[in-house]
């Protein structure tokens, strides 16, 4: 879903979060498809070629039912991407996922900042009180960023051969 007229930046203290620009597709697919980001990605398939995630993007872009927006740094390098898909105003929840591209940015406060910016933001725009999210069971640093987020261990799960949790947090 795109932001409407009356998106505004999202600003925080490390990153703005923006509406995802066409023109950098080519930067996002180049860093979204590093084998350090895909090992601990939900993204199938991992082998996607830039024609394919073109066409997601767009198809993405007219969806009701998502609302995706790029990390940039400050200093304005694109870094990451935050989204909720499957936005059901009538439950009040969505999916929520965050994926920074750069290593060099683990660890360091970015993602929570981003998460937390977008979490709250969407909660007031589409008045949402439930927010669920899938990472794997391995990725132990996620599960702990996203526990001080708000959000607990609700189910573990195997999908496509990979363990997974589901998180949930209230809004």
């Amino acid at each position: 879903m795109k932001p409407d007229e009356k998106f505004a930046q999202l600003h925080g203290e490390l990153v703005v979060l923006q509406a995802r620009d066409p023109s950098l597709l080519r930067e996002f697919y180049a860093k979204r498809f590093q084998p350090e980001v895909l090992r601990w990605s939900d993204v199938w398939p991992k082998d996607s070629t830039f024609e394919e995630v073109r066409l997601r993007f767009e198809e993405q872009e007219r969806s009701p039912k998502e609302w995706r927006l790029w990390i940039h740094t400050l200093a304005g390098r694109l870094i990451g991407e935050v989204s909720l898909t499957d936005i059901d105003r009538l439950k009040r929840k969505a999916e929520f996922s965050i994926v920074l591209f750069d290593p060099a940015y683990w660890g360091r406060g970015y993602g929570s900042e981003a998460a937390r910016l977008v979490l709250v933001e969407a909660a007031k725009r589409f008045d949402l009180e439930l927010f669920y999210l899938f990472t794997a069971a391995a990725n132990k640093r996620a599960i702990r960023a996203f526990e001080k987020l708000g959000f607990r261990i609700t189910e573990r799960l195997r999908l496509e051969g990979e363990g997974f949790v589901k998180m949930v947090a209230e809004a």
